[in-house]
């Protein structure tokens, strides 16, 4: 009998063990519940005491303020100067000076991507770097280093049993494209502006394009004929005038691993082509098609910021366009001022980018001077 008690005596402490755990845990969870809806409660609160926004403050209410692709929003801001969630800020700075770093809070916000596109549509038209096949890189940084041959390896050699390698190795250097903020600055009335069926869109697309595009021939064009850029290959036969023979010598100056048909071309002012091409009796009469090319079977690329066939000036360029290079910030970045021409009802529209344009190879371009 006494051990029979004594079993029960273990069972039953046992059962009270297991009741004040299952107590504890209940207890436990209790806890955790309360504090999550304490947590709740609090959060609830403080939504509660915060402002509501008005519909002005996280958008524009007007009809013509209001679209997917932005266009309107960003025109309405043009003209009003009230942010909505529409546009895009800049968060990124557009210049780096000591205590003057200019973003998106003096201002400034991303032309939207539907107008944007039809700027680099304009540009690509009148920009001879578009047009070629060159090197793009994108960077949100303010310069991209790009490694290129300096010197190159010598060809394998004929080695005897036993005997040593020949060592060689080719050097390699940088190029540092450093990008440059370069600005434009566009008056517009305010009639225009606030004109919902004026063809904003088609205006400032036309206008920021053509002159992004004309600044890239301006300035690739210095790149590739002045200081570092193309190798000074051949001199024309006469003054103000070239033959088939003077660009035959020129396409001989590039060695035989740039020459790929389909990356060479040739840069040269329109008149300069068309001039070539009028020459009488020479084998460039126009009369082959636009697709075997304008020279040679090379396609010859246009600026007008090249030389004319003028004694001593650098006419025309031939080279592998692959090793051109061209970095650049994406986007545009757009100011507005309603202030500055007040008097006259204009508001002045400030627009940057940021871009570096270098030849990335000396010996993948040859330039021709005329006599």
């Amino acid at each position: 009998m006494e051990n029979e008690t004594d079993v029960k005596a273990l069972i039953a402490a046992a059962l009270k063990e297991r009741d004040e755990a299952e107590a504890a845990q209940k207890a436990e969870l209790k806890k955790i519940e309360d504090a999550k809806a304490e947590a709740r409660k609090d959060l609830l609160e403080e939504l509660k005491s915060k402002k509501a926004l008005k519909a002005s403050e996280y958008h524009t209410t007007e009809k013509t303020d209001d679209d997917n692709d932005g266009l309107k929003a960003f025109k309405s801001w043009l003209q009003t100067g009230q942010v909505n969630q529409s546009l895009r800020e800049d968060d990124a700075p557009n210049m780096k000076t000591a205590f003057n770093v200019t973003s998106a809070a003096s201002g400034g916000y991303l032309v939207p991507d539907p107008l944007y596109n039809r700027i680099i549509a304009k540009r690509d038209i009148r920009s001879w770097v578009r047009q070629a096949p060159c090197s793009y890189f994108q960077t949100s940084a303010d310069h991209v280093l790009v490694p290129y041959e300096d010197t190159a390896a010598t060809d394998f050699v004929v080695t005897s049993e036993a005997a040593s390698y020949d060592e060689n190795e080719p050097t390699v250097g940088q190029r540092n494209l450093a990008l440059l903020k370069y600005t434009k600055e566009v008056k517009s009335s305010e009639e225009f502006l606030s004109d919902n069926q004026s063809n904003f869109d088609q205006w400032i697309a036309d206008v920021l394009g053509r002159a992004e595009g004309g600044l890239e021939n301006s300035v690739a064009t210095a790149a590739m004929v002045d200081g570092s850029g193309a190798t000074s290959g051949n001199t024309a036969a006469t003054t103000a005038s070239i033959a088939a023979s003077d660009l035959s010598s020129l396409i001989g100056n590039l060695g035989g691993g740039y020459n790929v048909p389909s990356e060479c071309g040739f840069l040269m002012k329109n008149a300069t082509k068309w001039m070539i091409k009028g020459v009488s009796g020479s084998n460039f009469q126009f009369v082959s098609t636009p697709a075997s090319g304008d020279f040679f079977g090379y396609p010859a690329y246009v600026s007008d910021d090249m030389a004319a066939a003028t004694t001593g000036l650098v006419s025309v360029v031939f080279g592998n366009f692959t090793y051109f290079g061209v970095a650049e910030k994406p986007g545009m970045v757009v100011q507005r001022n309603p202030y500055l021409y007040m008097a006259t009802g204009q508001i002045s529209i400030f627009a940057s980018i940021r871009r570096a344009y270098d030849v990335l190879q000396q010996t993948a371009f040859y330039k021709m001077t005329m006599a």
